[in-house]
């Protein structure tokens, strides 16, 4: 995760990225196998003197996300992140909301093709408001023979954006449903 655990009462939530996956598959497939996993939450409680994994709670399903973030909302709620790990979905700003602790989680924001191919995370301003940051997805035009030019799976030429040049921060809406326009940082 890109983020710290977070406190629920005694206990630590963070956000992992996990799933069931055969070790004598990971052997003969490699490591794309590790798709079979997705992102979710995990519990950890203190017991004596050692903390112990002791609950994980799937979020993103079983797309292969990773680079999970998770933080408290002002009213309570958790707010989660979890980057897609294949197209089209890897370069989509994606948050998911519990009303319950984390038992359970409703997509609540999709913005597609927005951010690179670079670190990416959810976090929380001095006053609470969520925001994403990452770097903007940006095809730079010249030189063209440094661009990879590439199909996703829906037939979208994609001609690059893995740059980190620029940096860019998205509050949340105040009903958090939406982003707000994004606000250039670096």
């Amino acid at each position: 995760g890109m983020t710290n655990a977070i406190p629920d009462g005694d206990d630590f939530l963070v956000g992992m990225t996990g799933g069931k996956i055969d070790p004598a598959t990971l052997k003969t497939q490699g490591p794309e196998v590790a798709t079979a996993g997705g992102a979710g939450v995990m519990r950890w409680k203190r017991e004596g003197n050692i903390w112990r994994a002791t609950a994980y709670v799937p979020v993103t399903g079983v797309d292969g996300a990773f680079e999970p973030s998770l933080i408290g909302d002002v009213d309570g709620t958790l707010l989660f992140w979890g980057r897609g790990s294949k197209q089209p979905e890897n370069n989509d700003i994606r948050v998911w909301r519990s009303k319950d602790g984390g038992q359970s989680w409703e997509k609540i924001i999709h913005v597609v093709g927005v951010v690179s191919s670079a670190p990416i995370s959810l976090n929380q301003m001095a006053d609470g408001t969520p925001y994403v940051v990452s770097n903007l997805y940006e095809v730079f035009m010249h030189p063209v023979d440094r661009l990879r030019m590439r199909k996703d799976s829906e037939g979208r030429v994609r001609l690059g954006g893995w740059t980190r040049i620029t940096q860019a921060v998205w509050p949340l809406t105040d009903d958090r449903s939406g982003l707000r326009p994004g606000i250039r940082v670096r």
